[in-house]
């Protein structure tokens, strides 16, 4: 191999064998198509290996690729670790930080204190993602994660930060018809639960284990739905407690059912990193005064 290997030819060629997708790549690293499958050309001939099979359906790794995509996620981390060294010795705090948790966290405990964050750090910016499911660090799309399912990955740091309580509620209007008290007439309660899909939750296998044979009257993806479907009165749901205090009319028929561990997570690569520190400290500081958040 006589050429010197471009890192943004691994980068493109990571990225498409991540997604299998060169057009999800080319929206999500904002280039063109034709920049990337360019990129990933001069790539093959330069080690005079071909890494995808292209398809209809996508992209997809030759088998002498599989091995080198494994040396190339190693590069990443190498040049991601000397990133995060070139930030700790800079004296300032700025740039983008991608932050992903479940919308409910976003929208009760992140974004109503980013304006103290900001404040800090005028020239940082958070980017949020949020989905109950545990995205993010196998694709490398964010920097850190706050969520309720520890991650098994070995090049992570993850720390637990705390618990998050959560009760089974129900709309006035639904239990008009019910008399005290309301735990009396469980098995007559219509549910609203969580999609097959994300049946690992915390909150569907505390459902799936203590009440297996709730009926389901809907059945949805977010956290956000299941309170909307609450509180237009279709029956019951296990909510995070914090969701519900500031509404009356919201009644917990069975209070702190169960605990959900809260987990900061980030790459070990980045550990060094201000930008990181920064947000990862704010994190800890929002959920220490949460005063439905058990801190540690």
């Amino acid at each position: 191999m006589k050429n010197q290997l471009n890192w943004d030819d691994l980068r493109y060629f990571l990225h498409v064998a991540r997604t299998n997708n060169l057009t999800q790549s080319a929206l999500e690293l904002k280039v063109s198509q034709s920049t990337i499958a360019r990129r990933i050309s001069g790539l093959e001939k330069d080690i005079k290996i071909t890494l995808f099979t292209r398809h209809q359906t996508g992209y997809f790794l030759t088998d002498q690729a599989k091995g080198i995509f494994q040396y190339a996620l190693a590069v990443e981390a190498k040049i991601m670790g000397f990133e995060s060294a070139v930030d700790s010795v800079k004296d300032d705090v700025a740039g983008t930080v991608k932050l992903a948790t479940a919308e409910n966290m976003a929208i009760e405990v992140i974004i109503p204190a980013l304006p103290k964050l900001y404040q800090k750090y005028p020239n940082l910016r958070l980017e949020i993602v949020t989905s109950p499911n545990t995205v993010g660090f196998l694709k490398h799309e964010v920097d850190i994660a706050l969520r309720s399912v520890r991650p098994e990955q070995d090049n992570l740091l993850v720390r637990r930060v705390g618990k998050m309580s959560y009760s089974l509620f129900a709309h006035t209007k639904y239990l008009a018809n019910f008399k005290k008290p309301y735990i009396k007439h469980i098995d007559q309660y219509q549910f609203i639960t969580w999609d097959s899909v994300y049946s690992h939750l915390p909150s569907a296998r505390w459902l799936a284990k203590h009440i297996p044979n709730a009926q389901s009257i809907l059945a949805t993806t977010s956290i956000a739905t299941q309170l909307a479907s609450v509180k237009a009165g279709l029956g019951i749901a296990v909510l995070p407690n914090l969701l519900t205090a500031h509404d009356k009319k919201l009644i917990a028929i069975k209070e702190d059912v169960f605990a959900d561990d809260l987990w900061i997570v980030s790459y070990a690569e980045l550990r060094s990193s201000k930008n990181i520190r920064a947000v990862i400290d704010f994190i800890v500081q929002e959920l220490n005064e949460f005063k439905l958040i058990d801190s540690l």
